[in-house]
């Protein structure tokens, strides 16, 4: 398994989704040595038996000399898979050794196509480059969500045939409901309802939405709090938006968090993103939190949240921030419609996005590459 960081501390879904899907590989019976290209707090990693974690780093050009250092190491010998996290091991796509399977959570096209910001660097087109070859030659790719699928599709001419969707899990055994989170809401003096968000604060989250967001709710709902977890380049300058906006008192950034998030999510009354559903989405989810997110673009995604569960329904997707607001507005005054969609939230997660199940479905499409 190659990964930039394998350490959940770090932040970051890929980094979480790397360390859980491992985890559940190994309950499977797999034998899991990772490669990784942050060094991890020791190198070892403790799950069930313990999993050998690799360090390949010079100071300079991160991803390159990880590759290369990863081939004079003959990293790949002795496998029967190869499989990469996003383009991290984008070099056993070239000199293959055993079979490649690359796992999608993002297209670089569609992120500088729809993040007009990312126009003017030069790393997402970088990227592009490397991804489309990447994603031609691989035996196989994993993508997280139907957008994700798409996009490699169509932006990189890839046979539809090699794609196969799995997406997120989540800890259900860690991100449950019922946790008591009163110490949350004293920390932070919370009275009345809270909204959480947990994301990177960086260009193209589409974080520059939240304060907009946070005054139009707390108008209509002068009590309520709106909690932002996450970190990043563009935390100072929603820190002073929030300040002009007079929503000092209002909307709390709490920094990047690990271990503490089933507390925060438990402490909230309502889950929401200012973009497409992901990883932390599904953790409220598991724990008994309805979720409202915006809809960026037109993708197959809904078939998979909304329409494969139809009768569970437990995220509601808008087009915009009104319509945003108004699904958050009804929530919170309805207790009874919040509490429902989060028991079926709960029920969703259980039955289709436990990590167990994800690691089943990923030793299936090992077993077929070795077949």
């Amino acid at each position: 398994m190659i990964a930039k960081s394998i350490n959940p501390a770090f932040g970051g879904g890929i980094s979480r989704h790397t360390y859980e899907l491992v985890k559940a590989l190994k309950k499977r019976g797999c034998d899991v040595t990772v490669a990784c290209v942050r060094k991890p707090e020791n190198n070892m990693m403790n799950v069930n038996n313990k999993v050998l974690v690799s360090y390949f780093h010079l100071p300079i050009l991160d991803l390159i000399s990880f590759n290369l250092n990863m081939l004079r190491k003959n990293l790949g010998n002795n496998v029967d898979i190869v499989h990469s996290q996003l383009s991290d091991g984008f070099i056993f796509s070239v000199v293959k050794k055993a079979p490649f399977v690359v796992t999608a959570h993002t297209s670089g096209v569609s992120d500088i196509r729809y993040v007009p910001k990312l126009n003017r660097h030069l790393v997402p087109y970088a990227t592009c480059i490397v991804e489309k070859s990447m994603y031609r030659k691989a035996d196989r790719i994993i993508a997280v969500s139907g957008y994700v699928a798409e996009s490699i599709q169509s932006e990189y001419g890839v046979n539809k045939n090699k794609i196969v969707i799995i997406t997120n899990g989540v800890d259900t055994e860690k991100f449950r409901p019922n946790i008591n989170a009163e110490v949350i809401r004293n920390k932070y003096n919370i009275n009345g309802p809270l909204l959480l968000c947990v994301t990177r604060l960086a260009i193209g989250r589409f974080v520059e939405d939240l304060i907009p967001i946070a005054k139009a709710v707390s108008k209509e709902i002068p009590n309520v709090k709106i909690m932002i977890v996450g970190d990043g380049p563009l935390k100072h300058y929603l820190e002073k938006l929030r300040n002009q906006q007079g929503l000092t008192e209002k909307v709390i950034f709490v920094g990047r968090i690990s271990d503490e998030l089933p507390y925060f999510y438990n402490a909230a009354d309502l889950y929401f993103l200012p973009i497409d559903i992901g990883l932390t989405a599904l953790e409220a989810c598991a724990c008994g939190k309805p979720v409202v997110y915006i809809k960026r673009i037109e993708t197959q995604d809904e078939q998979l949240y909304n329409k494969t569960y139809s009768n569970e329904n437990p995220i509601i997707a808008v087009n915009n921030i009104k319509e945003f607001v108004n699904s958050v507005l009804y929530l919170l005054k309805n207790e009874n419609e919040r509490k429902s969609l989060g028991i079926a939230a709960r029920n969703t997660v259980i039955k289709h996005f436990s990590w167990e199940r994800i690691a089943e479905k990923t030793t299936n499409v090992y077993q077929s590459l070795l077949s």
